[in-house]
C-alpha cells in the first residue's frame, strides 16, 4: 500500500512539474528626460508604481524624448509588457508615452506642470500604472501607430524604392542619422504663451488710521524661457471710500488703481515663487463733507498719482476643475510725490489725511492660467 501511495505521490509531483508555467509579462523598459533632480525623482516613482503591478521597471536616461522614435518602437522581447517614456525637460508639461509590447499601440498624455511639479507627476504616474494594468490584462491602450504619428506630427517614412538591378540593390541607402525631422518632430512649441485671468482681494497701508481696500481684476501673459516663466500682468482695482475728520471738516477719499507689472518666476518647486517688479498710477477722488468753517476750501480736490511697486508672490495649485491656483502677494507701493490733503482758510491749513509715500500691502486672490 505505501509502495502504491508512493507511486501515486511522485506521479503527481511529476505531473505538476510538467505542466507548463503561465508566461506573465514582468519587464517594462523606461526612458526618462529631464534634469537630474526631476529625473531622479521620477525613476523612484516609475519603479514603485510598476512594483504594485508586479512589473520590473528597466529605467535610463535620456536628454530628450524624440516622438519619431515613439512611433517607431519595435516589437519588445517575451516578457516585456510596455515600452514607456517620460519627457520632463519643458518647464510647461510633462508628456507620457506608453507603447505596448508590440509597438502597434501607443498612449500620449500631456501633463501641465508650470507651478504645479508635483501634481504634475503623480498624475504622470497614476496615467502609467493605469495604462500597464490595462495591458497586462489583456486591454487595448491609446490610438494605433499610424494615429499616433499623426497626432505627434512624425512624417510617414519614405518608401524604399524597389532595386531594378544588382547594382542598385547593393547601393547603401541613407543613414537614418541623416534624416532631419522637425526639431523635435511634431512636439507643439515649448516656449508658447499662456494667457491667465485673476481676480483678487488687495488691503494695504495708505496712512496714519487709514486702510485702502478693494477688489482687483488682472490679465497675464506668460512664457517659459529657460526652465522658469516670465511674463507680465496688467491689474485694474476699485477702493472702497475712506474717511477721515478734523474738527468740523469731513473728507472722503475713494481711489482706483492701475497697474503693469513684470513677473519673473525665482523658484519652481515645492512652492511656485516670483518676484514682481511694475509700476502705475492711482486716481484719487477727494469729497469734502460738511464745512462749518467759513471761507474754507478742500484742496486738492482730484488727482492721479505716480506709483511704483515691487513685491514677492507665492502660487499654489487648487486640486479643482480648471486647474487655478491660489496666489498671494507682499509688496510695496511706492508714491514719490504723493501730497497731503488739508483744508484751507486764508494761510491757514489743517491737515485731514497724509498719505505715505511707503504703503505696504497684501493680496489673496485665485488665477486661472
Amino acid at each position: 500500500m505505501c509502495a502504491v501511495l508512493a507511486t501515486l505521490c511522485g506521479g503527481t509531483r511529476a505531473s505538476a512539474r510538467d505542466e507548463p508555467a503561465i508566461a506573465r509579462p514582468s519587464t517594462a523598459k523606461v526612458i526618462v528626460a529631464g534634469d537630474d533632480n526631476e529625473a531622479a525623482i521620477i525613476d523612484a516613482s516609475v519603479v514603485e508604481q510598476l512594483e504594485r503591478l508586479g512589473v520590473r521597471a528597466e529605467t535610463s536616461r535620456s536628454g530628450s524624448v524624440r516622438p519619431d522614435e515613439v512611433v517607431a518602437a519595435e516589437e519588445g522581447e517575451a516578457g516585456m509588457v510596455a515600452r514607456v517614456w517620460i519627457d520632463s525637460t519643458s518647464p510647461s508639461e510633462t508628456i507620457l508615452y506608453v507603447a505596448d509590447r508590440s509597438g502597434s499601440r501607443v498612449l500620449i498624455r500631456r501633463f501641465p506642470r508650470a507651478g504645479r511639479v508635483e501634481i504634475a507627476r503623480e498624475a504622470t504616474m497614476a496615467a502609467l500604472q493605469t495604462a500597464v494594468d490595462a495591458l497586462l490584462h489583456g486591454g487595448q491602450i491609446g490610438v494605433s501607430r499610424e494615429e499616433a504619428r499623426v497626432e505627434l506630427g512624425v512624417p510617414a517614412p519614405a518608401p524604399e524604392a524597389p532595386a531594378t538591378s544588382v547594382g542598385e540593390a547593393e547601393r547603401p541607402r541613407p543613414s537614418p542619422d541623416r534624416v532631419k525631422l522637425a526639431a523635435p518632430a511634431g512636439r507643439p512649441p515649448r516656449e508658447e504663451i499662456a494667457l491667465g485671468l485673476g481676480v483678487a482681494y488687495e488691503i494695504g497701508g495708505y496712512a496714519n488710521n487709514a486702510i485702502e481696500h478693494g477688489p482687483v481684476v488682472a490679465l497675464s501673459l506668460e512664457r517659459p524661457f529657460d526652465r522658469r516663466v516670465f511674463g507680465v500682468t496688467l491689474s485694474g482695482q476699485y477702493r472702497f471710500p475712506m474717511q477721515a475728520a478734523s474738527g468740523p471738516v469731513t473728507l472722503r477719499v475713494e481711489s482706483g488703481a492701475l497697474r503693469l507689472a513684470a513677473v519673473a518666476q525665482v523658484i519652481r518647486s515645492p512652492l511656485d515663487l516670483r518676484a514682481t517688479l511694475g509700476g502705475g498710477v492711482d486716481v484719487v477722488r477727494a469729497d469734502p463733507g460738511l464745512v462749518h468753517v467759513v471761507d474754507a476750501t478742500l484742496t486738492p480736490v482730484s488727482r492721479v498719482d505716480p506709483v511704483m511697486r515691487a513685491g514677492v508672490l507665492g502660487r499654489v495649485p487648487l486640486m479643482i476643475a480648471n486647474r487655478p491656483v491660489l496666489e498671494l502677494e507682499l509688496a510695496v507701493d511706492v508714491a514719490p510725490f504723493v501730497r497731503s490733503f488739508a483744508v484751507a482758510r486764508g494761510e491757514t491749513q489743517t491737515l485731514l489725511l497724509a498719505p505715505w509715500t511707503v504703503r505696504p500691502l497684501l493680496l489673496l486672490g485665485i488665477a486661472v492660467p
